[in-house]
Parts: structure tokens; sequence; C-alpha cells
């Protein structure tokens, strides 16, 4: 297969995809510090609520946000009047808030590690969520192309979609997933149910945890450290957890959190003995209804409802081949969404089918990443800042957990993730993988000890460190039983 040169520059590609924050929310504050870093805000940028005008402000990480509109309906009137209703949306859902929240940013000192990576790589500030609408379907248009239409979640958040690790399966390109064990399960899982087997019986090891100790399997940290990255790799934050607070920066958890994740993952990467070669990718899925002042734009789509973008979100690119300080976007005309990452993937690690990619228009002329890749040889990795460096043990998650409070374990979340294993276990059973009612039954319980753990939460560390240990173990089970099963079939 011919590769061009920039796509040539690389060969593991490394994606981070947080949750709900717009470009200006997290990284506008460039260009109040520096106009020329980025087209990000103006101190006189405002939207009105009737006659009162609310100009952006800076955030606070100890404040609690109460999550803004980002349905399809609070989007459409955020956007209205070029990007004029965000202020009016947030106080129309959040009335009781004490700040018009949605109209707020951070500043350097709140994203330190997102500073120190604009500095030192590349931002995009073209690059925009695919959907004007919810999490999944933006997450289904980075997976498989498209949404099916639509821009609601659905209830319980399993699709039957075909993922583009499909066509790296067939053309035997290596990839992993990973995750957290205490989160949902893996993404793709949920946007292409077919893999749903494999996430519970995986002999090719496409599935994997971040970090941590579970049963001796190698993690991102630990595949990093040892050079055995495959070529795509996809890192999911610590989504819709009934155990303690999320790192993906969806509204309340705190934004530290996620930029804890995000050196952990810089830190791995540039300490690798496979740094010269990877490309590291960081964005979000949606804007959460957070205030962004560029309009977003017609999209290539063969379905004309779906053929404008959604809002501008934050992406980073982190390459030894890109220039410090780079910005693409607003310098070069180059714009990006969702797909661009499956464009990116299959243009540089597959053979293009005769008769296309079968993932869409939008992935066939979606701009890929190959083109910020403008150095002529590769940079050795800056060093990570050390007050950025996080450690790489277990004691982070029971720090999580006691941080949280009773407050991060929300009911909704619970009541989710049981609907979301339920649903697993209905495919696991259709594919005669397991019996359904064992699976129900382990849900239950599992379920019951997540509800206790609520209230555990309040103990002492001594004790929450054992409930912790306690759910690790019962999930680990539940693999483990499913790999004891399906081997006995086969």
């Amino acid at each position: 297969m011919n590769v061009p040169e920039n796509e040539a520059k690389f060969d593991h590609l490394v994606v981070v995809m947080m949750e709900n924050r717009s470009f200006d929310n997290m990284l506008g504050h460039l260009s109040l510090e520096d106009p020329y870093r980025a087209d990000g805000l103006r101190p006189d940028m405002q939207n009105q609520i009737g006659d009162k005008s609310v100009r952006v402000f800076p955030l606070d990480d100890q404040e609690e946000i109460p999550d803004p509109d980002h349905s399809p309906e609070g989007v459409d009137e955020q956007l209205a009047d070029g990007n004029a209703g965000f202020a009016a949306s947030y106080q129309a859902r959040r009335p009781e808030a004490t700040s018009c929240f949605a109209m707020g940013y951070y500043d350097s000192t709140e994203v330190p590690t997102y500073d120190f990576l604009a500095r030192e790589f590349c931002i995009s500030d073209r690059w925009f969520c695919s959907v004007r609408g919810e999490t999944w379907p933006n997450r289904l248009y980075a997976l498989t192309g498209g949404s099916d239409g639509r821009r609601q979640n659905q209830k319980v958040p399993i699709y039957k979609l075909r993922a583009f690790t499909r066509e790296l399966d067939r053309q035997e390109v290596s990839w992993r997933w990973y995750c957290h064990l205490d989160a949902a399960p893996a993404t793709v899982v949920l946007a292409d149910r077919s893999y749903a087997p494999r996430w519970f019986f995986d002999p090719e090891r496409n599935f994997a945890f971040f970090d941590g100790d579970f049963a001796g399997q190698p993690t991102f940290l630990e595949d990093a450290a040892a050079g055995n990255l495959p070529a795509v790799s996809w890192i999911d934050p610590r989504l819709l957890t009934p155990l303690g607070p999320t790192n993906d920066d969806h509204p309340p958890t705190p934004i530290h959190h996620g930029q804890e994740l995000i050196a952990s993952v810089y830190q791995a990467l540039s300490t690798s003995p496979q740094w010269e070669r990877t490309l590291l990718l960081i964005t979000y899925d949606e804007h959460g209804g957070f205030f962004d002042h560029v309009a977003p734009g017609q999209a290539p789509d063969a379905r004309p409802e779906m053929a404008v973008h959604g809002v501008r979100v934050p992406a980073l690119v982190v390459s030894p081949w890109v220039e410090p300080g780079q910005l693409t976007g607003s310098t070069d005309d180059q714009i990006f969404d969702h797909t661009s990452i499956i464009a990116t993937a299959l243009r540089r690690f597959c053979a293009k089918p005769d008769d296309g990619w079968s993932y869409g228009k939008r992935v066939e002329e979606a701009t890929d990443l190959s083109v910020v890749l403008t150095q002529d040889t590769p940079r050795k990795a800056p060093q990570l800042p050390a007050e950025l460096r996080v450690p790489e043990d277990m004691e982070r998650v029971t720090e999580y957990l006691a941080e949280a409070g009773s407050r991060y374990v929300l009911k909704e979340e619970r009541t989710t993730q049981a609907a979301i294993v339920e649903g697993l276990a209905r495919e696991m059973a259709a594919h005669g993988g397991l019996e359904e009612g064992d699976w129900l039954q382990d849900r239950d319980l599992l379920s019951a000890d997540v509800v206790k753990g609520k209230e555990d939460i309040s103990l002492g560390r001594p004790e929450l460190d054992e409930f912790q240990k306690g759910i690790l173990r019962a999930s680990l089970k539940l693999r483990a039983v499913a790999n004891e099963v399906m081997t006995e079939q086969d």
C-alpha cells in the first residue's frame, strides 16, 4: 500500500475524546493572553438576555456548574442570530444557577495541561463537532461516519452501526480500545453492538484498561512504556461511572480530573519508545451548551437535514512532527470534524476498496490530520512540567472517590449503566454466548453493591478502598466467567 509522505510520518494514532465543552470554554483564553495564538475570545464578547448583556467571564474550577442544555432544540436556540442565544438558553434551562455559566471560560491556570500542549504542539480552531445535538450522535459520527439521522441520544445508548474498526479488522490492522473498569463499556461496543461478545471474550485483546492493576492484563500505560501500542488506540475517559466522579470534563465534574488524565496520556506517550511515530488527538464529542463565537457552516452529508456542522470544540494535535505553537484552521482554511478521525485512520492504515470506504460522504471528503504534520524531522518530546505529572497507581482511583462525595453518584447514571449492562447481556444471549438470565442476575447483584456503595462513600478511606476493590473484583469476575464459558464452547 502506497502511503502519502505526511501520513507515513506516523505508525500509531491515539485518540482521546472528552465530553461537552466548546472551544471558547476551554481554549478561548489563548487569544485573551495572545491575540495571535488562536481565533478565541475577546473581552467584549457577549450575549443578550432581554435587555441584559452577559459578557464572557473566567470560571473557577471550584464552582459546581449545572449542566447547560445541549439538546437539538437547545443548540438551535444557541446558534440563532449568529451564536447569540447561549445566555438565554442557559437561563431558560437553569433558572436556579447562581451565574450564567454557559458564558464562562477557563484561563491557563485552570487548564495547565492544555496550556502546555498548546504552546508545545498544535491546536485547531476550526474543529467542529459533527451534529448540532447530543453526545451519542456526535460519537456515532466519530466512530461510524454517521448517526442514522439522529440528533438526540437514545434512552439506552446501544446502537447497531458499522464502526470504522470493522475495516481495520478486515484489513488486519491492529487496534485497541482503552477504558476504565469502573465506567461504562467501551464506546465502540455501544456504537456497534456486534462487538458485545468480544467485549466479554477478547482473545485478540482489542479491549484493555487505561491504568491500574487488573488481573495482570497490560494497560495503556504499560503498553506505551513497553512500545506495544497498536496502529490505532482509542482512550475513553471515565464515562458514566456509578462509583465516583468522571474525568471526562462533563459538568459538574471538576475539570482538573480531565487535566490529570490528559497529562497521564502525554506522559506515557512522550516517554514511550514509539514517540517518534505517534500522533495524538485530543478533542470533545460536543460543546455541551457552552458559548462559542464561531458560527458553524455547511458539511458534506448524504442526508440533507444533517448537512451542517455542530458547534466548534477543542482539538489539540500532539506529535513530534508538528511545530511548537502551531495553529491550524483560521490560518490555513483547514476545516475538521469528527469524521476526520476515521479518515485519518483509514487513509493511513488501510487500502481503499474499489467501491470506497462505505462510511459516508463526510468521511470521503474529510480533512485528515496528516495536513498538520509539517516538520521534516521529528522533535524530541518536551518534558511535562513536574507539577503536572500524575502518579501512575491505584491511589488516584480512591482519591477520586474520596473527593467526590455522594453528589457524584447520580441515580440516573446507575440506572443508565444497569440498562447498558442488560442490553449487552441480551446481545450476548443472541450470539449464543451466555444465558441471559445469568447475566441479568449478576447485573442485579452488582447494581445492589453499587447502590450500597453510595452510602459507603461517606465512610473513611480504608472502608472506601475496600468497597472499590470489591466492585473491581466483581466486574473482573463477569469477564472471567464469559471467557470460561465461551472457551468451553469453542
